[in-house]
Formats: C-alpha cells, sequence, structure tokens
C-alpha cells in the first residue's frame, strides 16, 4: 500500500523544513520531494496544513524490553510520537539468560506474565517480531544481567575466568546486533564491579566499535567522580562512544557542579571520545522505593528486602535506620510513585508527607508488603541545570521509561513515560530552538550515534517511521496523579508503514 503525506517536512540533514510531500510503501519511504506527480499512485493521500511531518521520534534511553512484548501496542510511546527505543538501559537487559540470572529475570519481570522463552538477542529480537511490537527496539546488552548470567548477584570479585566468560558473551550479542553494553553502576550487581572488569567489557565494545552507555555510580555527591571513572576507563580501552545515561546533578549541594561535568566531558572529547548524554525533561527522577533506605540496605534485591522485612528484628532495625538517615526535608521532597499495597495506592502522587502516618513506617510498610511493586518520585534536580542540559546541542531525548497500554495494569508510570517526548518538544520550543534541531534532538541524534540502520531521517529507503505534530499544541498532559494521559498535538505517528491516528 502507498500513501502520501503533503505539510511542512523537516530534511533529512535537520538543516530546514519546507513545504513538500513523502510518499511511502508498506514501511518504507520511497519518495521525499516538494511536489509527488502522478499521485494518482497513492491508495491514500493526507493533507496536513500546519503540522510538522518529522522522523519518528527515537527514545535513546527506554526500559521498554519485556512491556513492548506484553503490550505490543505500546501505547504511552506511539501516542506521543516515538517511533523506536534504545532498550536494555541502567545494566538491565532481557539477555542473555543463563541458569545464574532466569529465575531472578523471571521474578523481576514477573508484573507482565510473560515467559522469558529467548536466551540471547537473536532469540529475543524474534520473539519480539513475532509479537508485532509497535515499537522498532534496539536493545543493549545489560551489563548486570550479564554480569548476573556468569556470576549470579552475590557481592564478589569475578576470577578472570568468569571475566572472560562476561567478555565472550558480550562479544557474541554485539556481533549478533546489540547496539553496545549498558551499565547501572547504583544496582546489584554492577555496584560490585571493579575498573578492570569495566575496562576488559569496554575493550570488547571499542573491538567492534559499540557504544558504552551508562548510569554513573554517582549522578550527586560523587558526579565529577563518577564520571571521571568512566570517561578514563573509555580512554584507557580506546573507546570512541559514551553515553551518560539521564545525565543530571541531583541534590541542591550539587547543583554547581553542571559546568564542572560538562566541561570534563568536554576535555574527553577534544582527546578522541565522542562522550553524548540523554535525559528526560522533569526535575523528578523515579526509582525503587527501596533506594530510601540508602547505601546500608543497598546489597539486597527488592524480592529479598522484602523477605527480609518479616522479620520483626530486621523491620526496627530497618525502621531506626530510615529515622535517622532522613529528616522531614527529605520526605516532603519525595513522592510515592506507585505502589500494590491495599492501604496506600490511593496515596500514588502525593508527598510522603501528605500520607496519612509516620513517612518512615509507610515506606517500610509498603515495601514489606511488595517491594519490586513499590516505586518513588523525588524532586532532586535544578529546572536551570534541566534546561541547560536539555538544549546543550549533544544532548538527546532519553526518557528512562517504558512503552504501556493506556491502562495502568502494569502499575503506575513516572509521566515521561506517556509525556517525555511532547514535553521535551514543547520545552525546547519554548526556549528558542529551532524547529529542524527539535526535530534532530528527538530523532535524528540517537539514530546518528547508535548507528540506527534506516531510521532517524525522512529519506528514501529508511524506514516509514513517522511523527506528524503541531508546534504549537505539542505537551505533555500527564501529572503523577494521573500519569496515563495521552500527549497533545500529535495528529499521527507511522510506525513500519502502520498509520496510528492520534
Amino acid at each position: 500500500m502507498k500513501t502520501l503525506l503533503r505539510g511542512f517536512i523537516c530534511d533529512e540533514t535537520f538543516s530546514g523544513i519546507s513545504r513538500g510531500a513523502l510518499l511511502f510503501e508498506n514501511d518504507t519511504v520511497i519518495a521525499v520531494e516538494k511536489e509527488i506527480s502522478g499521485t494518482a499512485c497513492a491508495d491514500k493521500i493526507i493533507e496536513f496544513k500546519d503540522e510538522i511531518i518529522a522522523p519518528g521520534f527515537i527514545d535513546a534511553h527506554g526500559h521498554s524490553d519485556i512491556s513492548a512484548l506484553a503490550a505490543p501496542e505500546c501505547f504511552s510511546k506511539i501516542s506521543q510520537g516515538v517511533t523506536a527505543e534504545i532498550t536494555g538501559n541502567c545494566g538491565l537487559s532481557p539477555f542473555p539468560v543463563t541458569p545464574g540470572n532466569k529465575e531472578h529475570l523471571t521474578d523481576l519481570y514477573s508484573n507482565y506474565d510473560l515467559e522469558l522463552s529467548w536466551q540471547d538477542y537473536t532469540s529475543y529480537c524474534q520473539e519480539s517480531a513475532k509479537r508485532a511490537a509497535a515499537l522498532r527496539l534496539f536493545p543493549l546488552c545489560g551489563h548486570n544481567t550479564l554480569r548476573a548470567a556468569v556470576a549470579g548477584y552475590e557481592q564478589k570479585e569475578l576470577s578472570s575466568k568468569e571475566l572472560n566468560r562476561m567478555c565472550t558473551l558480550l562479544e557474541q550479542e554485539l556481533r549478533a546486533g546489540a547496539p553496545g553494553l549498558s551499565t547501572g553502576l547504583l544496582y546489584v550487581p554492577g555496584c560490585f564491579s571493579c575498573e578492570d572488569e569495566l575496562l576488559a567489557l569496554m575493550q570488547t565494545l571499542a573491538k567492534l566499535d559499540k557504544v558504552f552507555t551508562t548510569h554513573l555510580r554517582s549522578e550527586g555527591n560523587t558526579l565529577l567522580e563518577s564520571l571521571e571513572e568512566i570517561l578514563s576507563l573509555a580512554e584507557k580501552a580506546r573507546l570512541h562512544k559514551v553515553e551518560i545515561s539521564h545525565f543530571k546533578t541531583a541534590g541542591k549541594n550539587n547543583f554547581s557542579k553542571l559546568d564542572a561535568a560538562l566541561e570534563l566531558m568536554e576535555s574527553y572529547r577534544q582527546r578522541g571520545i565522542d562522550v553524548r548524554f540523554d535525559r528526560y525533561p522533569y526535575i523528578e527522577s523515579q526509582t525503587m522505593l527501596s533506594v530510601a533506605l540508602g547505601d546500608a540496605y543497598s546489597a539486597y534485591g527488592d524480592r529479598e528486602l522484602t523477605t527480609l522485612l518479616q522479620d520483626q528484628q530486621e523491620y526496627a532495625r530497618a525502621l531506626a535506620h530510615l529515622k535517622e538517615l532522613h529528616d522531614s526535608e527529605y520526605w516532603k521532597r519525595i513522592i510515592l510513585a506507585g505502589t500494590t499495597h491495599e492501604r496506600y495506592r490511593k496515596y500514588a502522587g502525593k508527598s510522603f508527607c501528605d500520607i496519612p502516618g509516620e513517612p518512615a513506617e509507610t515506606v517500610l510498610e509498603i515495601l514489606r508488603q511488595s517491594a519490586p511493586d513499590a516505586t518513588l518520585a523525588a524532586i532532586s534536580m535544578s529546572p536551570e541545570n534541566m534546561l541547560k542540559i536539555l538544549t546543550h546541542p549533544l544532548c538527546c531525548f532519553g526518557s528512562d521509561g517504558n512503552a504501556l497500554p493506556p491502562d495502568l495494569r502494569f502499575g503506575r508510570p513516572h509521566p515521561r513515560a506517556f509525556g517525555g517526548a511532547a514535553k521535551m518538544a514543547r520545552l525546547l520550543l519554548e526556549n528558542n530552538i529551532a524547529l529542524p534541531e527539535v526535530c534532530r534532538k528527538l530523532s535524528g541524534a540517537a539514530a546518528e550515534f547508535f548507528a540506527l540502520d534506516r531510521c532517524g531521517a525522512l529519506k528514501v529507503g529508511n524506514y516509514a517511521d513517522i511523527t506528524v505534530f503541531s508546534p504549537e499544541e505539542i505537551d505533555s498532559q500527564a501529572t503523577f496523579s494521573a500519569p496515563e494521559l495521552p500527549a497533545k498535538g500529535i495528529a499521527l505517528t507511522v510506525t513500519g508503514g502502520n498509520l496510528h491516528f492520534m
């Protein structure tokens, strides 16, 4: 089937937008011209007046690995113009699967009621294709999953045999098509890794010229040290591409570190490393509620933590620790993002200070019932820094969210899941970023950096992944209280030739 779109088209170099016509057949663009003649050959013609016909938005940092298979309509992404996503981020990917990690991964993804029937990148992609996910997925290999596949989740230094096995598995996944390796150095078991381990993995990436993405060990108090650790290792490994995931300066005491962090990245760029970063357009982060317990409990997985807290003495010890760890100002900045706890689920979107009861007790009651289902949002970032990061030429869009159905059956997400791309477009436009550059930051930048085949530009031969939006209307409607509200200003999203009118 041939479909013709007429309107204002963003050119393939992101240097301008002009009125024209685009013709695609099935899932491929076959012509982009000022005016395509012989339009009678088109089976469908769609006219747009003031909307922009842009390449489909690409989420450079998402977590839709399993949700996109469980709910393949991928409504939360498609409804805001996102047509492709780099998945497998923060060290967590759905492969490789071995006896060392399968039970844990199955438990982690149990909410989606989906059997992990694959073992590696290739078989995972086959399962994704079979389920016909609307979102085009490009899964990274996750360091945490990789390490656990070889050595489990316990705190330990890897033997040379285990490290060699990790590198071999990584190379297999990269050669099969994975665009790179992600790390989540805040999480188990990635937090146990030493520099020699990371260096060996980076050298494997460098051999194949693939991308290294990282959730740093710290995005706050030791941000600069964490950034230096990764960039110095990348330089030793002769690695060319490094992406800093959801780049931020977390915590008021760290807001002043932004310029130093940018200067540090620029210094390594001058030395030959293509360092870039992604970011979501919010000052609230979202993570597991268990993070509120701090470093003292960071070695426990969420299932382990729920089991641990069933013991009354452990519960009392954790309560005393939590009360000592945080003051009242902390609880004002922390929002209950989601929980399955019957008593507390109605307070999702509320600060812990606005929930009846003592905050520390509330947290532990929720964690004791089911830590894997409990998330928090933290108001921990500077609005000024956020805008400086978003508008920086090296920044591209990354939601840090996953593809979800229009209901909340998989839990309550951060509003970025339904509105991140639209909100970023709105903020960029309001801060005088030109329309072609907005399109590049939301699409072309990620496609170019991750070397995504046939994605990120409207040109002949590329996939017909297209977003049509109104620059006057595009924005997010999602909030922490109503995170499932779809974006405004998206007229049409095309994925693989399929039309999704909004």
